[in-house]
């Protein structure tokens, strides 16, 4: 499945590692943080519910993973003959399918 390949590289399992969510989330910590905040400030004073706020925090956070995939930013480059036979250097992204599986789920059932 695509949550398999998206294992074996985040891991590095036979393959050499190429994180996207971990590396996204490490780049992006800062930011991350930010946007939990402003999330909780609008939940607390009554603008947005918890389910709306992890809607909207989910769409920005996979729209950002898909862009960093789309950017080339995940490490290390592809070999000088991987890019040869494939056509481009941007790594985990030849037909698009890998990012464009990438989603969120809002799961009520994790609930405090």
């Amino acid at each position: 499945t695509i949550a398999q390949i998206l294992e074996i590289h985040e891991l590095g399992l036979g393959v050499p590692e190429r994180s996207v969510l971990r590396a996204w989330a490490e780049q992006n910590e800062g930011q991350i943080v930010k946007d939990l905040r402003a999330a909780l400030g609008k939940i607390l004073i009554g603008k947005l519910t918890p389910d709306q706020a992890a809607k909207i925090l989910g769409i920005r956070f996979v729209g950002q993973i898909q862009k960093f995939i789309s950017d080339g930013k995940v490490q290390p480059p592809l070999a000088a003959s991987t890019i040869k036979a494939k056509g481009s250097s941007l790594a985990l992204l030849d037909t698009g399918q890998l990012r464009s599986a990438i989603t969120f789920l809002v799961d009520k059932s994790l609930r405090l």
